[in-house]
């Protein structure tokens, strides 16, 4: 299990990875099926490299708005982002 900060957008989560190089994102590239639990909750769902630049940049809006104020590093969008989306099955 793996806690992570997120923002959610309909019914995907997106979160903010350090680099494409780290665990954490070669491990959702090599199995993308994923399990999230939030609370008492446990939802399904398929995570992805987001490609789109601008589902990308809509989704570093959202995260750093929610968390601006608790951020040591960048606080505004970047092309070189690496964001991960989780497509929650409904």
């Amino acid at each position: 299990m793996v806690s992570v900060w997120f923002v959610l957008e309909g019914d995907t989560l997106f979160v903010l990875a350090r680099g494409v190089g780290t665990d954490w994102v070669r491990n959702v590239q090599a199995q993308p099926a994923v399990e999230i639990c939030y609370r008492q909750a446990r939802l399904a769902g398929r995570a992805r490299l987001v490609a789109d630049e601008q589902e990308s940049h809509r989704a570093q809006a959202a995260w750093f708005a929610k968390y601006s104020g608790r951020l040591a590093g960048p606080t505004e969008d970047s092309p070189d982002a690496t964001v991960i989306a989780i497509d929650l099955d409904r």
